[in-house]
């Protein structure tokens, strides 16, 4: 050690070389998952612990944001090798901070997790495997200086993730959140519920939300007035990282204490997510039957409320139907409409070259922004751009003509009867019919959030959220894509939502009508029933699917 002092290594470089020794290695609670998204790679720390009913427990223990997005680091020239150095320090902030939260006797044993989701889908299989490879050099490079300590990494620890498994992730996630499955995925059927539950009662008078349908629910304040606007929260840590920078960090259950899912009435969950780039849905379809007393009837014969879906004794990812439609994301959604738009008017001519100005059904009365030379210009008419978008549901190479379309005989028959022909589809994909309950996370919440804080308070979307009904959306959309930009909405971008930033509200309209429109005739839910809770958190714990990545790994060992 006296040698390595002399020849100057620091102590603290030293303390974690002979930490990764062998004998110095334990196995690890802990686990690491990076979501490498198309907006940053974030770190999540997991650990699995015996709680106080002897249950294994798995606890979010913190997360941080490298805000440089992976697919970024790709080169176009295949033959020059990537700066590994370069390419892996954008994480080593991130690493460093999870050196802080785990001890480090776990360092080297602690498994890791680098998944890439749609960001990099859309890159070349090669172009992934280049960028990967000089993460996995570059982070081993700083082992011996000491600023890359968790050395269980393997280059295939570093992967892309394909859209079923992380639509499946996602619904573990879901499913673990609300106590219908353990940390080793079992399902667990509780005899606590009544099945005659009509909602979560947590006022004073014991109304559940079904009986006290007309309470007004007054928005939550979008700053504290006690709180300094430049604060960053509270830094606690030898790297300065606030809040903002390790955020949600959550020191406790991850299940929901207060309202749990009903899985006998209900089965167990399935999940929608929404991305900039895809979109993901699953659930569990290997039975279309349910049961009541000891008879067996098919579902769709039947709408009562007493009937018991069939209860797997796991979460098994063949039994569950799961998709990712990688063009059905909202942002690539949205360009795919416009292109579509500015094609068809070049191909009419009926747009004057000097002043081309296209007509959007899909954005904010008077909003008016330039896209590929051409002028989009907002008209407010959500009926109308349920119909823009259906043309682009069911396949993205299947255009519905316009001028049938606008025929007022016709209406959307056309449609209808394309999609009982044929079933429902989205991008092409035939689904089996959805059943049970969905939680719908990400874009879905921050989407429909915003639509919900800018509508009436009296309106039956903010009385019956988190789970309005699609006609209650729908009647929602009326009015909020009707509003004028100008003189209204321009000015309180800056404040309009909590979830919503400036540039993102212009957006926000078509982003609303086109989730509603997907849910109801791409993947076919009832319109009046509240069958889809659209959340951000559980109980403090954000639904996300790298916390299913690492329950599935871990009930996946415990099994072997």
């Amino acid at each position: 050690m006296i040698s390595l002092i002399n020849n100057g290594y620091p102590t603290k470089v030293i303390i974690i070389l002979l930490c990764l020794s062998a004998s110095c290695s334990e196995p690890s609670p802990f686990r690491i998952v990076i979501d490498a998204g198309s907006t940053g790679s974030r770190l999540h720390i997991f650990e699995f612990i015996n709680n106080d009913d002897g249950n294994v427990e798995c606890i979010r223990r913190g997360s941080s944001k490298a805000w440089v997005k992976l697919s970024a680091f790709a080169n176009d020239n295949k033959e020059k090798p990537l700066n590994a150095t370069h390419v892996a320090h954008h994480m080593l902030n991130v690493f460093e901070y999870a050196s802080i939260i785990i001890p480090l006797k776990y360092h080297s044993s602690t498994p890791v997790r680098i998944a890439a989701t749609a960001g990099m889908r859309l890159l070349s299989t090669e172009d992934q495997a280049h960028v990967y490879d000089a993460l996995h050099k570059g982070l081993l490079e700083q082992v011996d200086i000491g600023r890359f300590t968790f050395t269980a990494l393997k280059r295939e620890d570093i992967m892309t993730l394909d859209g079923d498994r992380e639509a499946f992730f996602g619904a573990v996630s879901a499913n673990y959140l609300k106590g219908v499955v353990d940390a080793q995925l079992r399902v667990i059927v509780s005899d606590e519920l009544d099945y005659d539950d009509k909602g979560l009662c947590t006022n004073k008078f014991g109304m559940c939300e079904e009986h006290a349908e007309n309470i007004l629910r007054i928005p939550n304040k979008k700053h504290n007035e006690a709180i300094p606007l430049d604060d960053r929260g509270i830094c606690t840590n030898k790297f300065k990282m606030c809040e903002l920078d390790a955020e949600d960090v959550i020191f406790g259950s991850y299940i929901s204490q207060n309202s749990k899912h009903d899985v006998k009435k209900h089965g167990v969950l399935g999940a929608l997510d929404m991305g900039g780039s895809s979109t993901q849905i699953v659930y569990r379809h290997t039975t279309d039957r349910i049961s009541r007393k000891d008879e067996t009837i098919v579902a769709n014969e039947s709408s009562e409320d007493d009937l018991m879906m069939d209860i797997p004794s796991h979460l098994k990812d063949e039994e569950f139907f799961s998709t990712s439609y990688l063009s059905y994301g909202a942002d690539q959604f949205r360009v795919r409409l416009w292109d579509l738009w500015i094609s068809e008017a070049q191909e009419k001519d009926s747009i004057d070259d000097d002043d081309p100005i296209i007509l959007n059904p899909c954005s904010f009365v008077g909003y008016q922004m330039v896209y590929k030379r051409h002028k989009l210009l907002g008209t407010g008419n959500s009926i109308l751009c349920a119909k823009e978008i259906n043309r682009l549901i069911p396949h993205h190479d299947n255009v519905i003509d316009l001028d049938e379309l606008y025929d007022d005989n016709m209406e959307s028959t056309r449609i209808k009867e394309q999609v009982e022909a044929n079933g429902k589809m989205v991008g092409g994909i035939k689904h089996p019919p959805v059943t049970g309950k969905y939680m719908a996370m990400s874009l879905y919440f921050f989407t429909l959030d915003c639509l919900r804080e800018l509508s009436d308070n009296d309106h039956p979307i903010n009385v019956h959220w988190p789970t309005p009904t699609i006609d209650e959306l729908k009647h929602a959309l009326e009015s909020f894509c009707a509003r004028s930009w100008k003189d209204d909405l321009e000015e309180v971008q800056h404040e309009a939502h909590e979830y919503t930033m400036a540039e993102i509200l212009p957006h926000r309209c078509l982003e609303a009508v086109y989730m509603v429109t997907l849910m109801e005739d791409g993947f076919g839910f009832h319109p009046s029933k509240r069958d889809i809770t659209f959340t951000h958190k559980v109980d403090g714990n954000e639904v996300e699917w790298s916390l299913g990545l690492a329950l599935s790994e871990y009930a996946a060992e415990k099994e072997e």
